[in-house]
């Protein structure tokens, strides 16, 4: 079991360093002890939050005169961030007991959270857009008229 959790944080990390060019280097850049680590993940964590914070802000301003989107964009948001939370215990499950995952274990957990918050503002931020919104029910109306001929 602890093998493919050391496995699990080898991938993660190979990922995360291929996508090290899309963060600011200087928390990473100097870290150099577990700890430093951990809280570069938890620095970067952080602002995906912050981003999705500001896309669903813009979403629920752009859509503030349709409250069946408003009502439903804020059900699929809390959706997702109980989703987001339950992946990431179902990953690290034996979080609570002491010695599992050792100290990686923040870091790893933190890079998972920012991977899925930065996926999730990728999905919703063109819906920031509200001419997006057009383009959503041609889509949808092209989805149950079938292909265009």
């Amino acid at each position: 079991m602890k093998m493919w959790h050391v496995l699990l944080v080898a991938i993660m990390l190979t990922g995360k360093a291929a996508r090290a060019g899309d963060r600011p280097k200087s928390c990473w850049e100097h870290a150099m002890t577990q700890l430093e680590m951990n809280h570069c993940a938890a620095e970067d964590g952080s602002k995906a939050d912050d981003e999705l914070n500001d896309v669903y802000r813009r979403i629920m301003k752009e859509y503030s005169d349709d409250p069946a989107f408003v009502t439903a964009m804020k059900n699929a948001q809390r959706a997702w961030l109980k989703f987001r939370d339950a992946e990431i215990a179902a990953l690290f499950p034996h979080q609570r007991a002491a010695g599992n995952y050792g100290s990686v274990a923040p870091m790893c957990q933190a890079m998972w959270q920012d991977s899925l918050t930065r996926d999730r503002t990728r999905q919703t931020s063109p819906m920031a857009q509200r001419n997006d919104r057009s383009r959503r029910v041609q889509r949808v109306n092209q989805a149950f008229q079938g292909p265009p001929e």
